[in-house]
């Protein structure tokens, strides 16, 4: 039968073992790690997460204006009708 492992290994992010009621010296956090690792990508990051919001205001503006045609042509009274629309 083969032997298990009884080491377990410790993540870095993972908080330090206790020494005798006294917390051995942390270490530092992983997401600010990451962060420092990723400085390079802001930049992208930023300009991707707005682009993404700029595209995806397109549908709703679309919707919008869709709805606001579509509304006139419905109206019941034909005096609405032929004030907003073009001649």
């Amino acid at each position: 039968m083969a032997q298990v492992a009884t080491e377990v290994t410790r993540c870095d992010c993972a908080p330090p073992p206790l020494d005798h009621g006294r917390q051995v010296a942390r270490l530092p956090h992983c997401r600010l790690r990451l962060a420092r690792m990723n400085s390079l990508e802001w930049a992208y990051a930023l300009v991707g997460s707005f682009s993404s919001m700029v595209c995806g205001s397109f549908s709703a503006i679309f919707t919008y204006i869709l709805n606001a045609v579509l509304s006139v042509y419905y109206a019941p009274d034909p005096r609405y009708m032929k004030d907003w629309t073009v001649n």
